[in-house]
């Protein structure tokens, strides 16, 4: 398990997580857990609105509400302990 400066190591003593699940993950130990967005969707939502506001007048909300996906890796996988005493 690689350790930090700090003498931390994941994901026993912190989780890691990246986002946007860029490819990278697949050459780091441990393997990155990340948050996935729909960019193509988003693209698609901006430009949407855009034609709206510039071709209607049209007051377009700056809020877009799309759905993200965890995808959960070894980073931040703490495993269980247990104390008998």
């Amino acid at each position: 398990m690689p350790t930090t400066e700090a003498g931390l190591k994941a994901p026993a003593d912190i989780a890691l997580v990246g986002y946007d699940g860029i490819a990278l993950w697949k050459y780091v130990y441990p393997k990155l857990t990340t948050v996935l967005q729909p960019t193509y969707e988003i693209r698609g939502m901006a430009v949407q609105g855009i034609v709206k506001s510039h071709s209607h007048n049209e007051i377009i909300s700056p809020y877009m509400e799309v759905k993200l996906i965890l995808k959960i890796r070894d980073s931040s996988l703490r495993r269980k302990t247990f104390d008998n005493t």
